[in-house]
């Protein structure tokens, strides 16, 4: 009977912890997210259906702000190295490994259109993901 009573508050917990996640585009033409609607001024949402939702991307790194150029003193020259080093972003570096092995052993890729919609990777789509992850290497790990 014990079992039976855990079984059924267990059951109403999870039926309580699912929301609705709505999406709609900001005054700058962003995409946001969020769990609560969002207000008149914001624009209108759609409701993310997340049942059929698959997560499958890894967020790109935060651009980071640009250095300030500093006049090198009379005589001195920069090393090479150390420009060299404020180029690489060990986090960032290991987020597009970690996405060009997915997209690399996956087989069947899926991805979130514009309208909301699940859609399936063609060939095309997946060698250009596999490109820009590349890319992300070359630019934060070299």
């Amino acid at each position: 009977m014990r079992y039976l009573l855990a079984l059924a508050v267990l059951c109403g917990c999870a039926a309580l912890a699912q929301a609705q996640i709505y999406k709609w585009k900001d005054a700058n033409g962003n995409t946001q997210y969020s769990d609560t609607p969002p207000t008149a001024a914001q624009g209108k949402a759609q409701v993310v259906n997340i049942k059929t939702a698959t997560v499958n991307t890894i967020p790109a790194p935060a651009s980071r702000p640009a250095a300030v150029a500093t006049p090198p003193a009379a005589g001195a020259s920069a090393p090479a190295a150390e420009q060299a080093a404020s180029q690489k972003d060990e986090k960032a570096c290991n987020t597009a490994k970690t996405r060009l092995g997915f997209l690399q052993s996956a087989t069947k890729l899926q991805s979130i259109n514009e309208k909301g919609e699940v859609e399936m990777l063609d060939a095309n789509k997946k060698k250009a993901e596999i490109d820009k992850a590349a890319a992300s290497i070359q630019k934060y790990c070299e």
